[in-house]
Formats: C-alpha cells, structure tokens, sequence
C-alpha cells in the first residue's frame, strides 16, 4: 500500500500592520473576529504597556485586547510611533486566549497635521529619566528652555525656540489648557509624571485642528491610553524632607474604561522659604465601540499646589507666598465613517491664584494693601472632521470657540459693588466685588472677559509613490476685543531614499495678550488695554536620516516677530509699560543623533543640540524682558544595563544663557554657563522596581531666572509595585 504524502504547509505570518488599500484585513471587505491571539503575531507594541502574564517567551500587556480594538477600529496607526510588532522564536509559542476583539479594516483617518511634530519623549524615556516632574523632564527636549522658579513642578517658565513664557500653550490629550491670566501657570496640570504615556512637541501652526495657534509653538502631555485592568503604586522619599507618593489603576470591562490617577508631593525646602505641598489627582472614564458608537473619555482633574516664593518676583521681600487650585474637566469623541473621521471636544478649566507679597501678616508693613487674588474660567468647545480621497489625500476642517473670563483684585474692569446681603453676611456693611472662594475677608474688585472663534482648512497630499508629502492651510482667528485675522501655513517633506528625508515649513502665527498684559498695575509695571495680539513668521529646513538602531536629524529655522508684546521703559525713567514695540529676529540651528540598539548593556544613546541667536529691536526705549534666551543647549542621555536586573540612566545637560540680570546688590551680572547630570539607579523586575536618583549630581550652583539660585544635589529613593 502506497504510503500517502502530506505536503508542508507553511503558515502566514505578518511582519507589518498596514492599513492600505490592498493589505490583507482591508482587502477582506469585511470585520474580522479574533479569538486567539498568538504571541508570535502580535501586532501591538509591548515595550510601553504593563505586564499580566510573563512566560517563557515574552511579556504580555494587559491592555492588549483593548488595545487593539482601540488601535485599528479607532483608525490610529499602531507604528506610527516607530514602534515595531513583537516575535516570538519558532520553538516556543505562548498562546493567550483572549475576550473577543473586532479588527476592523479601513483606511487610517487621522487628523494630520500642517507642520509636523518636531520632537517627542515615549513612556520609556519618561520612566527612565533622571527626575520625577513634569518640569525637569521637559529639559531633555531640544529647543526647551525650562525656567524655573520652584523645584519639583513648583512654578517653571515653558520657552520654546528662543520665546517668552506666554508665547507657548501647552496641551492635555490635545486639548488648549492655556492660563489667560499668565503663561506663568502654563504646568498647573492635573497629570502625575507617571501617567504620561507621551510628551510632543508642535511648532508653528502644528496645533491648528485643536485651536490652538501659539507664536511659538506647543506642548502636548498624551496620558496613559484607556484600556486594560491594572494597577500601580509608588513611593519615594530624600533629603529636604522630600516625599512623594502616587497611584495609578485602571479597570476594562467590555467596551468601558475607567481609571484613576493620584499624587501627592512635598519637600521643607532646600533653602529659606522654598517649602511645598501640591496633590493633584486625573480621574478618566471611557466608552469604546469605534465600529457602532465611536469612542468618547471624559476627563475630570484637580491640582492644589501651596509653596513658598522666595524671590519669585522680587528681591526686596523674600517672604513670598503662592496657593494656586485648578479644576479641568474635559469630553471628547471621535468617530470614523467609511471615509470621514469626525473628532469633538468640550472642556472647562477654572484657576484660583493667591499670591501674598508677606507670608505672614504680622510681618507686613502698613502700607501693604493685601494679596493678589485671581480665578480664571476657560470654557472651550470644537469640531474637527478629515475625508480620506481617493486620490487626493486629506482634507481637514475644523471650528474651535473659546470663553476666557477672570475675576480679580487686580486685573480687569472695576466691579460694581455688591450688597451686603449678598456676600452672606448679614447685617455687614456693603463689601466692593465678589467673595473669593476658598477665602476670608478677600474679595474680586476687577473682571474681564473675552471670546475667541476660529476656523480652519488644511489638506495634507501624499504622492503615490510616498516620496512627496505636502500640506497647506489657512486659518481665520476671530476675537471679540481684536477683531478678525487671516493666517497661514505650508510644508513639504521629500523622502528620496528609505532612510533619508528633506523637509520646508513656513508658517505665520500670533498670540492674544494676557490679561496681565492688559491690566497689571504697581508701582513699577503699568499694563496696556490698547495692546494688540503679536505675530511672528517662520521658516525651518530640516534634514533627517534613520538606519536601523540609527537616526539623526539637522535643521535650522528663522522667525520674524513683529508688534511682539513686550515691557518697555524710557531712559531715566522706572515705570514698564506694556508696548507693541519689539520687532525680534530669531536664528536657530539644532542637530540630534540617536542610537537605540536595546540590547541588555546599552539600551539607549541620544544626543541633542540647539544653538539661538535672538537680535530684539525697541527703538530708543529698554526691554524688561532682555535677550536672557537659551544661547547653547547640549543634552546627552545613556540608558545602560549594570549587571542582571539593574540599570542606569545618565542625562547630561549644558546650559549656556545670554543675557544679563541685577543681583541683589543691583549689580549688572552675566548669566553663566552650567552643566547639570541626573542620574537615575534602578533594579527593575517584572511586578515592582527599585530607583534611586539623584539630580544635579555634581551640586552645581546655577541660575535659570536672576536671583533665584536653584537646589544643588537632591538625592531620592523609592519603588514601584505593579499589582
């Protein structure tokens, strides 16, 4: 008898998730169920994600069924972060039965933008760093001059590219948190360090589709995706009686999500007068169901934040004092139809600021009027859609309004008095304004209020052959105190060769003045309610080049601002005035290398450098605000294995600021140069991590604004469960 034959049958692997055309799952015309989901073809990334199950060949995210529902049916690109699809070997297959997981094949329909990311961190960089706080992590980004007046996300100035600290915005999950009161309040965010999923940087007209359109450019904090069931907890402890503690956790059932993240930090101060306390908490819920309803979170956060302010604004009285509080809830939901991906957002965030000028009030002089009391209400709402053509790549278009109203003591239009029986206290006599929430006996005497609309139109081409990527829009920007303007903005990216790409941008941006620009009155500063939103025009060429573990990018820009907000005062004269005077001239060249092999000693090697020459033009009058910008910054970052489970993160980095500032002795003083390293210790295991870092390791004494020296050495030791 013949012996029957069985031919070999080779089983289909894919190696990449497209979502073209003619890829596999699109081709189908249909949805695919998937039951099983083997290791061996996963096709999420898992070097970002918490672990469930570790066996013998690799680690497995909790978050992966949700996951890859919210990934391909919400149409977002899984590789688009650089991310590559984990294998396991041939001889060993580890096979995880799962809830069933609806991959849906369409087209991806994102919103793009008009002028690309400029530079991101990912969750690995974040955990990895040297620091615990929002503000030190954002130095290692280039181009980010972090000012800072307070340690440990006390109060730091964002600048970006040679700006001011009110030409940024910064972002949550896309959405403007911008402080109209001051960019002073830009890192008031309700997002403990350890739930950010990532960090982007925008510049120009990058963040159109969200309404935002800053002289500078943007900051976006993306937290932890929703999806999964987990839980972590972590807790540290050093010197200057530092402590903190966080939570995290994070249950999915079905198509719902909720989770939950908490912190709270302090520290007695590493000098007089430098003590803090901020708790901040994020509670998010989400609903998924991309192929029926769409998905939709709804965010709710708080930030409290007391420290001292020593020096923060003035030489004279080192007894300052600062309670901020922020409130911020936020409601979004996109949907894909066939061809159109619609995305909506609603948000409110409410700030309270108290500053006292004397700490203690038995310590104040006669003369001394009382705290500075303001709240701000933001209230924002927007739409955005993009159809995918055939052809003809993406058409995006979008509306955004903005409410921006402050009660204040000291900002704004004088309010008319209030009746004692109003104010809750009978039989008081009359009081002038508003009680101040979370006061006694201080009371809103100013307000002030403004809306702003804005619609855009971009269309973003990508040639058949992927070599030519172009974009171009126009947005209107309409505002109840300044009327109407028209901007716009272009880019081209040229890939001639897998591992090498050119790139243009042109953009033209402006910014809106604060309220304190507008209204802030003392002794020595007089605002300007006359004053009109600046501009700035940019023009950027980059070079970028990735092989493998390599990649490297190359690029300079130039920015021309005109009728630039700005203090100015005449010769003889004390009193800054707020004027649409300065015309600034910007340079800039920045270069960055990275080399990530991920093998077990050296994981991780990045270099990065900015240099700015900023020319600031006000006729024959002085800037408060003098050319003190980031002349050279030089970063460097090693991320190495030590011996098993333990590892280390060095992170370098060269300051060298132009400018000048009065010292206490009001003498004329250079800023000097400095070099700062934060090196970060760590035994990782798969359910918890030991750390010990320590910042400033070579107790450098240094200056980011004059005359407020910064903490020398600050050494911290903690762990991380994963439950």
């Amino acid at each position: 008898m013949k012996e029957a034959r069985q031919n070999p049958v080779s089983p289909f692997r894919f190696r990449r998730w497209s979502r073209c055309r003619y890829a596999a799952f699109s081709s189908l015309k249909t949805c695919v169920s998937i039951g099983v989901l083997s290791l061996a073809c996963s096709i999420l990334s898992l070097k970002a994600q918490p672990v469930l199950f570790q066996g013998s060949t690799g680690t497995v995210s909790t978050a992966l069924a949700a996951s890859a529902a919210s990934t391909a049916g919400s149409g977002r690109q899984a590789g688009a972060e650089g991310t590559t699809a984990w294998e396991a070997p041939d001889t060993a297959m580890a096979v995880i039965k799962l809830s069933e997981v609806n991959v849906q094949g369409e087209k991806r329909h994102p919103l793009p933008p008009m002028i690309q990311k400029f530079s991101a961190l990912s969750f690995q960089d974040i955990q990895q760093a040297g620091v615990q706080n929002l503000q030190d992590i954002l130095r290692s980004l280039p181009g980010v001059d972090i000012r800072s007046r307070g340690p440990e996300n006390v109060q730091a100035d964002v600048l970006l590219r040679g700006g001011t600290f009110d030409q940024a915005a910064v972002l949550l999950d896309g959405v403007d948190l911008s402080d109209p009161q001051t960019g002073h309040h830009l890192l008031n965010l309700p997002l403990p360090l350890s739930a950010v999923q990532r960090i982007e940087m925008w510049q120009g007209a990058g963040a159109w589709p969200y309404g935002v359109a800053p002289l500078t450019g943007a900051v976006n904090f993306i937290p932890r995706p929703l999806g999964g069931t987990y839980a972590t907890l972590s807790a540290s402890g050093g010197m200057y009686g530092y402590y903190q503690a966080e939570g995290s956790a994070q249950y999915s059932h079905k198509a719902w999500s909720v989770a939950a993240d908490a912190g709270h930090t302090a520290s007695d101060g590493y000098t007089d007068n430098t003590d803090f306390r901020i708790t901040q908490a994020l509670v998010r819920l989400g609903y998924n169901r991309p192929e029926k309803f769409g998905t939709i979170k709804l965010s709710l956060g708080f930030v409290d934040k007391q420290f001292g302010a020593q020096n923060f604004y003035s030489t004279r009285y080192r007894e300052q004092f600062e309670k901020t509080k922020t409130f911020l809830s936020i409601l979004q939901y996109s949907k894909v139809w066939g061809s159109w991906r619609v995305e909506a957002r609603a948000y409110w965030r409410q700030h309270h600021d108290r500053y006292d000028l004397f700490r203690y009030a038995e310590n104040a002089p006669d003369w001394y009027g009382g705290p500075n009391a303001h709240r701000s209400d933001v209230v924002g709402i927007g739409a955005t859609a993009a159809h995918a053509w055939a052809k003809g790549g993406t058409t995006s278009f979008g509306l955004n309004y903005r409410y921006e109203h402050i009660f204040s003591n000291n900002l704004g239009h004088t309010l008319p008095e209030v009746a004692a029986g109003e104010t809750g206290e009978a039989g008081a006599e009359a009081y002038p304004g508003k009680p101040v929430p979370f006061e006694k006996g201080l009371f809103y005497t100013k307000s002030a209020l403004r809306q702003v609309a804005s619609g855009f139109v971009q269309h973003n081409y990508v040639s058949p052959n992927e070599k030519w990527k172009l974009a171009a829009g126009v947005l209107v920007n309409g505002s109840s105190d300044f009327g109407a303007a028209v901007f716009g903005g272009a880019s081209a990216t040229y890939r001639w060769h897998p591992a090498w790409a050119w790139s243009l941008f042109v953009n033209h941006a402006y910014r809106l003045p604060t309220f304190t620009d507008l209204y802030y009155t003392s002794a020595t500063q007089l605002g300007n309610a006359d004053l009109k939103p600046e501009q700035a025009v940019t023009a950027e060429t980059d070079l970028r080049w990735r092989k493998g573990a390599f990649s490297a990018r190359a690029g300079v820009f130039y920015r021309y601002g005109f009728r630039i907000i700005d203090w100015v005062r005449s010769s003889g004269e004390e009193l800054w005035q707020a004027q649409n005077l300065t015309r600034l001239h910007t340079v800039g060249a920045e270069a960055s290398f990275a080399y990530t092999p991920d093998i077990p000693y050296l994981r991780r090697v990045s270099l990065d450098y900015t240099y700015l020459f900023v020319s600031k033009s006000v006729g024959a009058f002085h800037s408060l605000y003098a050319t003190d910008y980031l002349r050279n910054s030089l970063s460097l970052s090693i991320d190495h294995g030590i011996y098993r489970s333990l590892g280390a993160c060095w992170d370098f980095i060269l300051n060298d600021r132009a400018g000048t500032y009065l010292d206490e002795q009001s003498v004329e003083t250079r800023y000097k140069p400095y070099v700062l390293c934060n090196l970060r210790l760590y035994w990782s295991r798969p359910r918890y991590e030991l750390f010990v870092t320590a910042s400033n390791l070579f107790n450098i004494k240094y200056f980011d604004l004059g005359n407020l020296p910064q903490a020398g050495i600050w050494v911290k030791a903690g762990a991380k469960l994963k439950l």
